[in-house]
């Protein structure tokens, strides 16, 4: 059920980084890792979000989380790139 919530909580995530309030975004996806912190996706939307506003340490710190916490990851191929 835990999980089922994250990521129902992630969709409406996707809805703030959509209405371009990214701070709101970021807020959200934080909010779901404290739930979870190995959420994979949680990580590299907040890391992708941080990106878009120039946040590049928050996002690579996001980013190697990820890849700590998800070796198996889809994407983490292309973050380490």
């Amino acid at each position: 059920k835990k999980n089922l919530i994250v990521q129902i909580g992630l969709f409406y995530k996707c809805n703030w980084y959509n209405l371009q309030d990214y701070e709101g975004a970021i807020a959200e996806y934080t909010k779901a890792l404290e739930i979870n912190p190995k959420d994979a996706m949680a990580l590299i939307s907040r890391g992708l979000t941080k990106q878009y506003i120039k946040d590049y340490k928050g996002a690579v710190a996001d980013f190697s989380q990820t890849i700590k916490v998800r070796r198996n990851c889809p994407m983490h191929t292309s973050i380490e790139a």
